[in-house]
Order: C-alpha cells, then sequence, then structure tokens
C-alpha cells in the first residue's frame, strides 16, 4: 500500500509531468529536447533597471539532457541566448530556470 504523498508523486509524475501529453520541443544548444513548461511560470516578462527581461522555466526528464546546465551558464535556446539562473534536480526530471534580455 502506497502512502498519499508517494501516490501524490507518482500523479503529478504520470500526469501532469507526462511529456506525451504536455510536453514540448525546443532546441537547446543545438540539439532537440524535449521538456515540459513549469505552468506557473510559463513565460514572464519583468523589468530590473528599465531592462526587460524573460524567465522561462522548463522540466526536463534527466536522462533526456546531454550535459546538466551550470547556473551562470549561457545557452542556446530555440535559437537565442539565454542564460541559466537556477537548476534544480528532482529526480528523474530536472529543473531549469533561464532568462534573457529582451531590450
Amino acid at each position: 500500500m502506497t502512502s498519499f504523498k508517494e501516490q501524490v508523486k507518482k500523479d503529478i509524475e504520470n500526469i501532469f509531468q507526462n511529456q506525451n501529453e504536455f510536453g514540448l520541443t525546443c532546441s537547446w544548444n543545438g540539439q532537440e529536447l524535449r521538456y515540459n513548461p513549469d505552468v506557473r511560470v510559463m513565460s514572464q516578462e519583468y523589468e530590473t533597471q528599465a531592462v526587460n527581461n524573460d524567465r522561462q522555466v522548463l522540466i526536463c526528464d534527466i536522462s533526456d539532457l546531454v550535459v546538466i546546465p551550470k547556473v551562470a551558464e549561457r545557452v542556446d535556446f530555440n535559437g537565442d541566448l539565454w542564460f541559466v539562473v537556477d537548476v534544480k534536480i528532482q529526480e528523474p526530471f530536472v529543473v531549469v530556470k533561464i532568462e534573457r534580455s529582451i531590450s
């Protein structure tokens, strides 16, 4: 018998993080990568010191990444230069927060 927390974790992985159901595909440093956007964040635009920024949070299966991104790394995301601002490993997923200046 599984506990409530275990069942909730399984449901999140099998339903909300199901890449076949909600997954998107992007170009990540020239490689195709399947990911789920974090629906709580999606794409956020915000302004700091008169500079407009765009932020995305990607949830990827750890096995889909050739190399785990590192904070402050520059990455090519769909042909644009983005910076990795946060990386969290939550087996079996990697949550990567990226942002770029848009003005």
